[in-house]
């Protein structure tokens, strides 16, 4: 079978009507989309600049490079960075960026608790994403890493209501029992 008969493409999304996609084996909700140079991003990422639309490119090697120093000092910094320009991140960009910062909840905080404070920014930066870190999220919750899925589940609860529907599905689809504990942990941080 020729490769291009294999490949299915996304039903036409338009902007304001929920479509689900399937990403990680989990069912994703996308609710404000809009469609730039043939690219589909959330409507919150598209910056207007006289009656025009234009994407912006943040520079993401500061905040690698932080991650990579093995610095705490130097991962606040470089995330209050980000956090600054939150707004200003290519639709593309967010799952790195997201991937990037939860590099840090890995980190055993028994071995280095230096990092506690970088680790509950991270939460905070991540969560002030909202809606468009979701996905990224919920592929990263598919590992087996408790502690980094415990941080994970911490930061969907803080992202809150937009978080739920994946959460539920994942609770009711779960592949194996711990995935649904996680779900439910996920589930009770959005009411405290």
């Amino acid at each position: 079978m020729p490769a291009e008969s294999r490949r299915t493409k996304h039903p036409k999304l338009t902007l304001g009507a929920p479509k689900i996609l399937c990403t990680c084996g989990i069912f994703i909700s996308l609710i404000s989309l809009a469609k730039e140079n043939g690219r589909i991003i959330p409507k919150k990422f598209i910056i207007k600049k006289k009656g025009k639309s234009i994407m912006t490119k943040v520079d993401l090697k500061p905040l690698v490079d932080a991650v990579k120093a093995d610095e705490p000092i130097t991962v606040r910094k470089a995330l209050a960075a980000i956090e600054n320009r939150i707004d200003e991140l290519d639709a593309e960009q967010i799952p790195e960026a997201v991937q990037v910062m939860a590099s840090l909840f890995y980190i055993d905080l028994g071995d280095k608790p230096e990092y506690i404070t970088a680790v509950e920014e991270t939460v905070s930066t991540i969560a002030s994403i909202g809606e468009p870190a979701v996905q990224t999220l919920m592929c990263l919750m598919a590992e087996t890493d408790l502690k980094a899925n415990l941080m994970i589940g911490r930061t969907l609860g803080r992202i809150g209501p937009p978080a739920y529907g994946e959460l539920k599905n994942l609770f009711y689809m779960a592949a194996y029992p711990w995935q649904r504990c996680l779900a439910l942990f996920s589930l009770a941080k959005m009411h405290e």
